[in-house]
């Protein structure tokens, strides 16, 4: 898109309009949590809509298990007035450890999901851990750089990567970060069955510095060198995991997708931050992994081939 640049007068005094930003109409209430052994969980909704028509409903997972499907309609709700939306609530009795998926919905139609856990009990032993590793959660600024930081931002980044593969279930070892290592991988991380992940770690592109190509090499003699020592039947996963939202990582794809390279970007970390609050399933990550680079594959090669 072209820059239009307008020029005006000093001697005019320009105002700039108010900016706004619009809400959704209902929304997952922000104060649902779990304390102990009780989940409180609400909708924040618009004055102008009919709470009758609208549901809270909810998932109770304990020890990787759906344990509760139920949903709280509107019109059961405890209601708050407020000025512009009002907030309607209900409370749940969960196991101690609980998590808990919620979905806001009017009229039939999901609109918004949330997970809340309780910050200090953990189904999953390995987020434990890492939470009293790092009381002051730098995790989080690890995995999310700021789009201008510099220093050791991609050392960083490739540690809290490490961090939450292995809070996942994963056996991990990282090589990265290691000058004398630095040319091997990044990461390598085992399921318990055996299978593995070859993850490399950017904060930019798939493409820069040819991260991607290095990738699919390092995965390649991977698999050559268990192929070798008679193990053909552990597979091996290519990974590539950025900091950069999908839609910037848009032009990249396409090449990965290709290559059978598995590609996490910012919106895909934030989902695997939310599954380490479960007890920790690595096969199970790892299948489901699988399946989806194996799916992508056969959908670019129909649309490459003209079938669609």
């Amino acid at each position: 898109m072209d820059t239009i640049v307008l020029k005006i007068p000093s001697s005019r005094k320009v105002t700039s309009p108010p900016a706004y930003v619009a809400k959704t109409v209902i929304e997952v209430l922000a104060k649902s949590d779990v304390a102990d052994t009780v989940a409180t969980v609400g909708l924040w909704m618009a004055k102008s809509l009919d709470r009758t028509k609208a549901r809270i409903g909810y998932r109770v997972l304990s020890k990787g298990e759906v344990i509760v499907r139920a949903a709280g309609d509107g019109a059961n709700l405890t209601w708050v007035v407020g000025d512009v939306a009002d907030e309607g609530t209900t409370t749940v009795k969960v196991p101690k450890g609980s998590i808990i998926q919620c979905f806001a919905s009017y009229e039939g139609h999901t609109h918004h999901v949330q997970w809340r856990a309780d910050p200090n009990a953990f189904q999953n032993p390995r987020a434990a851990v890492l939470s009293l590793a790092d009381p002051q959660n730098v995790f989080d600024g690890f995995l999310h750089p700021a789009p201008n930081a510099r220093d050791r931002v991609a050392t960083d980044f490739e540690e809290a990567v490490a961090w939450l593969i292995w809070s996942l279930g994963f056996s991990t070892a990282t090589f990265g970060a290691n000058p004398k290592t630095k040319d091997a991988y990044d990461i390598v991380a085992v399921c318990p069955r055996g299978d593995f992940m070859v993850v490399e770690c950017t904060v930019g592109l798939l493409k820069a510095e040819s991260k991607l190509s290095k990738l699919v090499a390092r995965a390649s003699a991977l698999r050559s060198s268990l192929d070798a020592s008679n193990l053909r039947q552990f597979k091996v996963l290519p990974v590539i995991v950025s900091a950069l939202t999908r839609e910037q990582l848009q032009v990249d794809v396409a090449a990965a997708d290709e290559n059978k390279v598995l590609v996490v970007s910012r919106e895909g970390l934030d989902e695997l931050v939310t599954e380490r609050y479960r007890f920790p399933n690595a096969d199970g990550l790892f299948d489901r992994a699988w399946q989806s680079v194996q799916d992508s594959a056969v959908a670019r090669q129909s649309i490459d081939g003209g079938q669609f």
